[in-house]
């Protein structure tokens, strides 16, 4: 199983995605979600 790793990042497809100790953060254009262990965002 791959693991993204606290700090790093990764875009597929037009989406970036960063992880952070709060959770990961990915973005397309001025769109992105937001999903933790405890929680997810959409905006």
């Amino acid at each position: 199983m791959k693991v993204l790793e606290y700090g790093a990042s990764i875009t597929f497809a037009g989406i970036a995605c960063t992880s952070a100790t709060d959770g990961v953060r990915c973005t397309h254009g001025d769109r992105y979600f937001r999903i933790s262990s405890d929680s997810y965002e959409f905006g």
